[in-house]
């Protein structure tokens, strides 16, 4: 289970045993879903900086944008083939799940 954190409006997955981090930023939800920008990184590299694999904007609601990038990052990582869209389909239903769920009520009478 990756871990997931919540920063303002950044949404972060980190895979350590798979060394990548799926972060979402820019979160926008429209009548056709909900769109945002992502950025894919490398981690747990020899100098302790993220790698950077792929930046763009993707519809976290889309099966086919999904499957879309998941080929792109295939070809973009060497070694280990990872399960890319298991990975992204993860991070895009915990964040969509995350962001469109309730407000914690705060009773103001106490």
């Amino acid at each position: 289970m990756p871990d997931f954190t919540v920063e303002g409006d950044r949404y972060y997955c980190a895979w350590h045993d798979e060394g990548i981090g799926i972060e979402f930023e820019q979160l926008r939800e429209g009548s056709d879903g909900l769109h945002a920008e992502i950025t894919v990184q490398e981690l747990n590299r020899s100098n302790g900086k993220p790698g950077h694999i792929h930046w763009g904007r993707l519809n976290l609601s889309s099966t086919t944008s999904r499957q879309s990038l998941a080929k792109v990052l295939a070809t973009r990582v060497k070694g280990e083939p990872l399960d890319w869209l298991g990975l992204l389909e993860y991070a895009c239903t915990k964040t969509a799940q995350t962001t469109r769920a309730p407000a914690k009520v705060i009773d103001l009478s106490t």
